[in-house]
């Protein structure tokens, strides 16, 4: 994680994505406009997004999770 202070804004670059404190627009706004200006950052934090959603949202995971509290449900019984 990396704290960016840009005038009265600050956000922090994390490994997916920009993080701000809630309701406020203007370390939002100043997150995406760093993004927009650091292509390679964005990059990265793209691929990042994307790995962790195909491994996080995949069929199999999906298929895990509900075996798994299937498997659960019925021994409880």
């Amino acid at each position: 994680t990396q704290t960016i202070r840009e005038d009265a804004a600050s956000f922090d670059i994390c490994q997916r994505g920009v993080c701000v404190a809630s309701n406020d627009p203007e370390s939002l706004a100043a997150g995406l406009r760093y993004l927009m200006y650091h292509p390679e950052i964005r990059e990265t934090l793209t691929r990042h997004a994307r790995e962790y959603a195909a491994i996080t949202f995949s069929k199999e995971r999906l298929v895990k999770d509900i075996t798994a509290l299937y498997k659960n449900l019925l021994s409880a019984t």
